[in-house]
């Protein structure tokens, strides 16, 4: 579990609960910044939306 913590205390950016959730799961690192990159999608995607599509985002 001491690794685990090492490998992923310089990890930054969205979602970074839940990726370290993640890596300490599967003591994967590399999961764990897939993990991010694709909550960083996600919120990006979100984003997009309201700003273009503000009304339909909003009723929905």
């Amino acid at each position: 579990m001491n690794s685990t913590a090492r490998n992923t205390k310089d990890l930054e950016g969205p979602g970074i609960s839940k990726c370290k959730t993640a890596a300490i799961l599967a003591d994967r690192r590399n999961e764990c910044e897939e993990i991010s990159a694709l909550n960083a999608k996600t919120i990006v995607s979100i984003f997009n939306l309201k700003k273009v599509d503000r009304d339909v985002y909003l009723i929905a």
